[in-house]
């Protein structure tokens, strides 16, 4: 599957999407989190708030909004 049908099923609310979305990038998330700051926890805590912040900003992009049908 590739990621733009992931980021559809998240926004349709498919069970298990979300799951996939954050398997597939969670590490190269992490990775790039621990580059920039050499901390095994901050990257982890860099890691969830990305994700978390990626998860809130869908409800208010124009992606979201298009791709949705009736909104």
């Amino acid at each position: 599957m590739n990621l733009e049908a992931i980021i559809r099923d998240c926004l349709d609310g498919k069970e298990g999407a979300w799951k996939m979305l954050v398997d597939l990038y969670s590490k190269k998330v992490f990775n790039m989190a621990f580059q920039f700051t050499g901390s095994f926890q901050e990257s982890e805590d860099l890691t969830q708030d990305i994700f978390v912040k990626l998860y809130r900003s869908w409800t208010n992009s124009r992606w979201a909004r298009t791709s949705r049908p009736g909104c």
